[in-house]
């Protein structure tokens, strides 16, 4: 454009915003942000922050299916503090649930959980927020097939 000054910071600065955004879409995509009723299974549409039956990857046998649809997370912290460690994990999920007779998966309405964690610093693994999370699902899915539980493994 003629008598516009565009200058090396302003085309960088506009270059972030856009990858910024790029990347905004692609999360939600992945997510499936803005979709609660599809027709497809959603395992064949979502790849991102699904968590898929463990009887399913225990099933395949391989460690290519966890791999690829894990039925678990971690999350690593390091208390600047000596144990014992007490903290709340706020779960959030949402859930897609099978509706048979239309022949589609509608997704929950938002579950959010907090479960106390006590943490004493042993070198064990500690289950915790089992009964809630199992509730919250149960509650959610209409059945008990649905369960999870939080592990805190302390090393110390």
């Amino acid at each position: 454009m003629e008598g516009v000054a565009v200058t090396v910071t302003d085309l960088g600065m506009a270059c972030e915003r856009v990858v910024a955004w790029l990347q905004w879409r692609v999360l939600k995509a992945a997510r499936g942000d803005d979709l609660d009723v599809v027709t497809l299974q959603p395992e064949h549409s979502f790849w991102l922050g699904r968590l898929a039956p463990e009887e399913a990857v225990v099933a395949e046998g391989s460690g290519h299916q966890e791999r690829l649809n894990p039925c678990s997370i971690g999350i690593r912290l390091r208390p600047g503090t000596s144990p014992p460690w007490r903290l709340d994990a706020v779960i959030r999920l949402r859930v897609w649930l099978h509706d048979r007779p239309n022949r589609c998966w509608r997704k929950s309405p938002p579950v959010e959980l907090r479960v106390p964690l006590m943490i004493h610093g042993t070198s064990s693994r500690e289950s915790c927020g089992e009964r809630e999370l199992t509730e919250a699902l149960t509650n959610v899915g209409g059945n008990s097939v649905l369960r999870a539980r939080l592990d805190c493994l302390a090393i110390c």
